[in-house]
């Protein structure tokens, strides 16, 4: 296995143990529905910088005001819903994924095209889909029937198919269904 790949499944295994003990940190609505939880990663936080948890009655109000993209737009969360990751061993294990990558404090065009930020979405993709195997009711509960976990940045294109990336197909499916993808 090479080097890359060997840090990408440390990396992995990291993360799939470290995101839900963050999730047990967030204050849960109680009278609220958790319809999902959004990862959310940036060029600054290309893994995970914030864990936000997503209400149902304010993903229906954002979609009803701003559409599909409303829905998912997790900044428009509360605040007091949300944790991030501050591990040291995850961000030297971070740091050493960008040497391989050839990251050096500096990148030539388009962050999104470096191979850094692809390896880092290749990462975040496979997280979210073993997160949505998890059985999130013994977390929350209050919980939708649509729950999912997924990948959220800046640029999160909804419509055109990013969820696909990072939501299993069934769950897609339901989504689909109640016009939220």
């Amino acid at each position: 296995m090479s080097e890359m790949n060997a840090m990408k499944s440390e990396i992995i295994d990291m993360l799939i143990t470290l995101i839900p003990d963050a999730v047990k940190e967030i204050q849960v609505p109680i009278e609220d529905k958790v319809c999902y939880i959004a990862l959310y990663r940036s060029d600054s936080h290309p893994l995970v910088g914030l864990i936000q948890l997503g209400i149902e009655t304010r993903r229906n109000k954002m979609k009803d005001e701003a559409g599909i993209w409303g829905a998912w737009n997790s900044g428009d969360q509360p605040v007091k819903h949300q944790n991030d990751l501050n591990d040291e061993l995850l961000k030297e294990k971070l740091k050493r994924l960008l040497e391989i990558c050839g990251e050096s404090g500096g990148y030539e065009g388009e962050w999104y095209e470096a191979e850094w930020w692809i390896r880092c979405t290749e990462i975040m993709n496979e997280v979210s889909l073993k997160l949505n195997e998890y059985e999130w009711n013994s977390y929350f509960k209050n919980i939708t029937d649509d729950f999912v976990v997924y990948v959220d940045r800046e640029d999160l294109d909804v419509e055109n198919g990013d969820l696909e990336l990072c939501v299993p197909q069934n769950k897609l499916k339901l989504l689909k269904g109640k016009g939220l993808v």
